[in-house]
């Protein structure tokens, strides 16, 4: 599984800790991943946007940490690399490769989860040949997306349906890219009902950029991570359901990540 980021750029620019640094970073990592709780409900959702939208702030806030701020997980152990925007410029370089690689034969792109839009907003800036649609169950993220001008349209991901989907959309589906970046974790053991809807539409394309469980192996480090998406109670198994649906899929794994998983991984599909 080849990357879609410049990992060695990372490793260039990133510093190895010490030993004693490593070990109070897994001595962190551990104690959090203990006590980590479950992902949040839509209430808690519905208020973190609102605090976004009311903050003007452009990419979500839980992309910046409180304690080792500039410690990530890198290429199979943690690393330093300095920088308020390390996260956000890691995902905009995913988004660059998946806009020239992946969205050439495509007209419109739809994302699901769009949170404050910065997804759709940066491939709009690149491609100014795709029209682009953003959708949230929250009403807040779809004010945000409102307020910087993106087309923008309430969806339910547990609950989809054709309807649901702009007209121009549901008329040009073999036209059009369908984008996850974050939001497919969130429905844990729901995950089949929104994967069964897209399979069923036949979108041109399937982007997830996501974390997946599957990818994680038996090391001390992975286990961590492991631990903490079970936690969270994410989404795992959808890599194995479409293996064994004989869909075709393009994987990217990307050795990258926070302190505590690598959300980054992206899966391309073309049902």
């Amino acid at each position: 599984m080849n990357s879609l980021i410049d990992i060695d750029k990372l490793e260039r620019t990133s510093r190895r800790l010490s030993a004693t640094e490593l070990s109070e970073v897994f001595k962190y990592v551990k104690e959090r991943v203990i006590t980590q709780k479950s992902k949040p409900e839509k209430d808690q959702w519905e208020k973190y946007w609102e605090e976004m939208l009311n903050s003007g702030q452009d990419h979500p806030s839980f992309f910046l940490k409180k304690r080792f701020q500039n410690i990530y997980r890198l290429n199979g152990s943690f690393a330093e690399i300095n920088g308020d925007t390390v996260c956000v410029s890691v995902l905009q370089e995913i988004l660059s490769k998946i806009n020239s690689l992946y969205l050439k034969d495509c007209d419109f792109l739809v994302e699901f989860g769009s949170g404050t839009g910065s997804n759709i907003k940066y491939i709009s800036e690149l491609n100014q040949n795709i029209s682009s649609f953003g959708s949230d169950f929250s009403e807040s993220s779809l004010g945000i997306l409102k307020r910087k001008g993106l087309n923008s349209f309430f969806f339910d991901m547990k609950n989809p349906s054709l309807s649901s989907l702009p007209k121009i959309v549901q008329e040009n589906l073999n036209r059009t890219a369908f984008l996850t970046s974050g939001s497919m974790e969130q429905l844990g053991d729901a995950w089949r009902n929104f994967v069964d809807f897209v399979l069923e539409v036949k979108p041109s394309k399937i982007i997830n950029i996501e974390p997946i469980y599957e990818y994680y192996d038996d090391s001390e480090f992975d286990s961590l991570a492991r631990q903490f998406h079970l936690n969270k109670k994410y989404f795992s198994g959808y890599v194995n359901f479409l293996k064994d649906k004989k869909i075709h899929l393009i994987e990217h794994r990307h050795k990258f990540g926070t302190l505590f998983d690598e959300g980054f991984n992206t899966i391309i599909t073309s049902p």
